[in-house]
């Protein structure tokens, strides 16, 4: 049975980050699309920010098919936390917690999910099953987030241009 939760895990996850690349290239499903999500990336501090906006753009398109069929599942489960980490701390933490407010709910979410293939590996449902055994383990998942969220740190530390989201005027917030 586990197996089959890990696949369900990478099939849900892998076509979140897909669909999300998708949105940020070509403007899919009411996305930015590839000049405004480069401009969202300059606002929140990161520089070369079109290096940044590419390495994120890069970690979704990548990540989420690698995901979807269990591939290098480590690699691009570590890839797409640091991703998660980056967006938590530079965009959604100062909101709070939930959604109604941009906050960090749904992000922090998918970081479980990822952090648990991770360290759990994608199962026997996955292309890396059939693969002899490699370093892609949970030990390589952790070292990669912390390569990753240390070439970040700058661009996390640097201010960013965009206030914090304002109060929802939404019943939903009253729960």
């Amino acid at each position: 049975m586990t197996d089959w939760a890990l696949l369900l895990l990478r099939l849900w996850l892998g076509s979140l980050f897909t669909a999300h690349a998708l949105q940020k290239l070509l403007g899919w499903w009411g996305g930015p699309g590839w000049a405004e999500w480069t401009s969202r990336v300059t606002r929140h501090g990161f520089r070369p920010s079109a290096l940044f906006a590419a390495l994120a753009l890069g970690a979704e398109l990548a990540g989420g098919p690698l995901l979807l069929v269990g591939l290098a599942t480590p690699v691009a489960a570590a890839f797409l936390s640091v991703l998660m980490i980056v967006a938590i701390r530079k965009v959604h933490f100062r909101n709070g917690f939930f959604n109604e407010r941009r906050g960090f709910e749904f992000q922090g979410t998918l970081l479980v999910g990822l952090v648990t293939l991770g360290i759990a590996g994608p199962g026997r449902l996955a292309l890396d099953a059939a693969l002899p055994a490699t370093l892609l383990d949970g030990q390589a998942y952790a070292a990669l987030v912390a390569g990753g969220v240390l070439l970040t740190l700058p661009g996390m530390l640097r201010p960013s241009a965009v206030p914090p989201a304002p109060a929802a005027s939404s019943p939903a917030t009253s729960r």
